[in-house]
């Protein structure tokens, strides 16, 4: 959710009061008048007039008010009267309608789809008037649904401003207002971005007194194009004619200032509402967002929207350089009325207050009007053109009004300005700019001039078209006809020498008259009708002002059309540029940083960085590793001096893990897993049981294994223990297999046959040096961690580890049935004569003979159990 400035009071209720409450020091509100002690009561909560007086002050930020109740008809269209308590004092505003837009206003929404839908306009709710009893008072207001909005000048000096206080305190109801003294509103410490440079066509300073009379005494009227982004529309409800309604509001109260000051009128020729996104401001950056603005309504743009300035209001928080920023407001700069960069964007609802918003909107058409900042932030001259908002509503008279006036008066002699009242035609008295005065008179217009094209040259035409090819529309000799080719000569001359279009450049700027003719003389020169100058004859003819546009030429005018051509957005990390929707737009650049290290390489200003590779190389011992030069390195050891142990991926310190065997073999044998030990017997390929016996072991560890001394592992690491008869045999060699110091290989010196009950146990240790676990004889058929067995018991078919009577009853149900539920091979437990044929009647009688202990075969084992004949 977006931050919003807008803050929220509570109220319990409101009384039916006409003065609710009012604090105020000096010449406040309350001057006059008793501060009432009424308790408002609601939902057994209580609140005094005068508190809800402070939560206004506190939301609104002012200094002092006064809170009212007023109950005011809000139908559009109608007349109001209504007395409102000012400063102690009871005053009749007398409201009528006023317009404040153009005759074929218009009304557009942006969809989410980008189209633009007409809908019909609202009624018009502003208002303008007096003050009953105050000769020189002047009102603009506008009657919402809300309630009342309302800038009241008692005089010159004298202001106060009304607008609702319940879209601001929590429960005030729609009667309860707030009034208050333009001086006691705080201001704000929020800025405009407006850079003081003038732009390249300036006036160079105020017109004399008596030098030019504007707008043949009437008000200088300017069409305005007033455009919302989303977040506005969003700010408002959501609802176009609320949209509609908080700009016409705050543009009738700022034409009230313009007016007063510096005889100017805005007239409202559209309004688009983006009510969905995407739209065209998707940046909250103030300077990419004025750009947008430029780019959106530079032509071809918005044909049917007549304008000679534009105005955005935004809804977003703005930002500088991806963080906040105190700017509310920017224009493009100054003296740019009637041309193609006159646009400017206000931050509106940046606090609650009715007078900060005008002031603000007035301040950036200020700079737009020729207005640089001014130093003006207290005292009688605080004003309107103060770099950070002072909410006055006021030019200033030597640092504001004469740049305004001198930039009006420039732009009037262009014709691009509207005149309101004046002089009348039609009156038959010839007035001053009128070049004659209907009914009666022949060829008069009804602009009160000569009609051009009838034939008759009249004072003040040099010709009339059906006079000669080499007059023009406006019966003026055409400026180049068949002269050099120049609408000026480079001596300052103009028009082949046509001193009407020399005076209109020269009053713009005094330096085309001085020998000093540039292309701002030659712009204005195309500018101003008189001059009759085209603009150009071919689009060649014409700058390509902007990026992503193509100059064309229509009717001697440059008309600029967007294009999708390829172009450069100056970004080297982007390739592709190409132009579309007035902007041109690159894709993200492929790049290698050239650095094996890292990984998802992206371009960022004109830099390739990739992120830092995850780098393993699966040894804890290491510790964390890094990437250098492609090669995945360890740092610092974890264990800080302790013994490491890798395969616990631990310091040995407080760590108990002793190894222990995982498997062993007989290279000529093998590991019975009923029994757990190794079987020496080898049985030949013809079925026949041969003796041949084990000599080489491969003995497995669960981790890398040391002798006790932390040395190589070897002969003198193993004890053998052997019972059964014959001579015990002895370790030749110990090798160690795949290089991990997990598995070795172990020769005997001698062959180990049946007959004979072999352990070998091993004495090593791990790198903590931990001996291996020694659990002892664990009995038949449970391998033990420390030691591996070389043994086979004939016999014991029950494979209890012993040949005892109760094996017989086996014997016979496998000679009887041929079942065996047991695990291992036949012959391991019927082949008792080991001839290669289990379960034959000789292998009962050796069977008999094991029982009774008189088998000479097999006499190492005399029925006794495993553990019994073990060493």
């Amino acid at each position: 959710m977006r931050s919003r400035y807008t803050r929220m009071a509570s109220a319990a209720g409101f009384a039916c009061l006409v003065v609710i409450g009012g604090t105020s020091p000096g010449e406040s509100l309350a001057d006059g008048g008793d501060e009432l002690n009424t308790q408002l009561s609601a939902g057994g909560a209580t609140m005094t007039a005068a508190e809800i007086s402070e939560a206004a002050n506190q939301v609104l930020m002012l200094h002092a008010s006064a809170v009212v109740a007023l109950a005011v008809d809000a139908t559009p269209g109608a007349a109001v009267r209504l007395t409102v308590p000012i400063a102690g004092r009871e005053r009749t505003l007398d409201l009528t309608p006023h317009s404040i837009r153009s005759p074929n206003y218009q009304v557009f929404e942006q969809h989410a789809d980008g189209s633009y839908v007409a809908i019909e306009p609202e009624p018009e709710r502003t208002l303008r008037g007096t003050v009953d009893g105050a000769p020189n008072s002047k009102v603009a207001a506008s009657l919402l649904d809300e309630g009342l909005y309302a800038r009241i000048a008692l005089s010159d000096d004298v202001v106060y401003w009304i607008e609702p206080l319940g879209p601001h305190v929590a429960g005030a109801g729609a009667s309860a207002h707030v009034v208050y003294n333009a001086a006691d509103a705080m201001g704000c410490g929020q800025s405009c971005a407006t850079q003081a440079e003038q732009s390249p066509f300036h006036v160079d300073g105020p017109f004399s007194a008596g030098e030019f009379i504007p707008c043949d005494n009437g008000i200088c009227v300017a069409e305005l194009a007033c455009d919302s982004d989303f977040e506005y529309y969003q700010d408002h409800g959501s609802n176009t004619a609320a949209v509609q309604n908080q700009i016409f509001l705050i543009i009738n109260a700022v034409n009230m200032q313009y007016e007063r000051d510096v005889i100017i009128k805005h007239e409202i020729t559209a309004t688009i509402v983006r009510t969905a996104e995407p739209d065209p401001y998707g940046t909250t950056n103030f300077s990419a967002l004025l750009s947008s603005v430029r780019s959106q309504w530079l032509p071809p743009n918005h044909p049917t929207v007549p304008r000679d300035v534009v105005h955005l209001f935004t809804g977003k928080d703005l930002t500088d350089n991806g963080g906040p920023s105190n700017v509310i407001g920017v224009a493009w700069g100054l003296n740019l009325i009637c041309t193609t960069s006159g646009v400017c964007l206000a931050q509106s609802d940046f606090n609650n207050n009715f007078s900060c918003k005008t002031d603000l909107t007035a301040h950036e058409l200020g700079h737009l009007w020729g207005a640089g900042h001014c130093n003006c932030v207290s005292g009688p001259d605080r004003s309107t053109m103060n770099a950070s908002i002072t909410c006055t509503n006021v030019f200033h008279p030597t640092q504001t009004i004469p740049s305004i006036d001198a930039h009006r008066n420039s732009r009037q002699m262009l014709g691009c300005l509207d005149i309101e009242g004046g002089t009348v035609c039609g009156d038959g008295v010839v007035d001053e700019n009128e070049e004659c005065d209907p009914p009666n008179v022949l060829h008069c217009d009804l602009t009160c001039h000569w009609i051009c094209g009838d034939g008759v040259v009249q004072s003040g035409e040099e010709c009339d078209p059906p006079n000669g090819v080499s007059c023009d529309d406006q019966c003026m000799f055409l400026p180049c006809f068949g002269a050099t080719g120049d609408c000026c000569a480079p001596t300052g001359a103009p028009g082949c020498g046509d001193p009407q279009c020399c005076a209109v450049v020269c009053a713009v700027d005094v330096n085309c008259c001085d020998g000093n003719w540039d292309a701002g003389c030659a712009f204005f020169a195309t500018q101003a009708p008189i001059c009759g100058c085209p603009q150009c004859s071919t689009g060649d003819d014409c700058p390509n002002q902007t990026v992503c546009t193509t100059p064309e030429c229509q009717g001697g005018m440059c008309v600029y059309q967007a294009n999708t051509e390829p172009c450069d957005d100056g970004d080297s990390c982007t390739i592709n540029d190409r132009c579309a929707q007035l902007e041109c737009v690159g894709t993200p650049a492929p790049c290698d940083d050239g650095d094996p290290c890292t990984i998802n390489d992206h371009c960022s200003q004109s830099e390739c960085t990739g992120s830092p590779a995850p780098c393993n190389d699966g040894m804890f011992c290491n510790g964390v590793e890094f990437c250098s030069n492609g090669q995945c390195l360890g740092t610092t050891a974890p264990c800080f001096g302790d013994p490491c142990n890798e395969d616990d991926d631990s310091c040995c310190t407080g760590v108990a893990s002793p190894p222990f065997i995982v498997h062993a073999d007989g290279l000529l044998g093998e590991t019975r897993p009923c029994t757990g030990y190794i079987d020496p017997r080898i049985e030949s390929s013809n079925g026949s049981s041969l003796d041949r016996g084990v000599q080489e072991f491969v003995i497995a560890f669960n981790e890398p294994v040391f002798g006790p001394g932390m040395t190589a592992v070897g002969p003198g690491d193993f004890l053998i223990r052997q019972t059964g008869g014959g001579v015990k045999p002895i370790i030749l060699t110990v090798e160690p297999l795949g290089g991990d110091g997990r598995v070795y290989r172990v020769l005997l010196d001698r062959v180990i046959k049946v007959g004979a009950w072999t352990t070998i146990q091993a004495l090593v240790v791990d790198i903590c040096g931990d001996p291996i676990t020694n659990a002892g004889e664990m009995g038949p058929g449970i391998p033990e961690p420390d030691r591996i067995d070389v043994a086979h018991l004939p016999g014991d078919v029950s494979q209890n580890g012993s040949a005892q009577p109760s094996d017989l009853i086996f014997f016979r149900q496998f000679l009887a049935l041929g079942a065996f539920t047991h695990c291992g091979l036949l012959g391991d437990y019927f082949d008792i004569d080991r001839n290669g044929s289990p379960g034959e009647p000789a292998d009962l009688i050796r069977f008999r003979q094991i029982l009774a202990g008189t088998s000479p075969a097999t006499r190492a084992w005399l029925g006794q159990s495993l553990n019994q004949t073990q060493p």
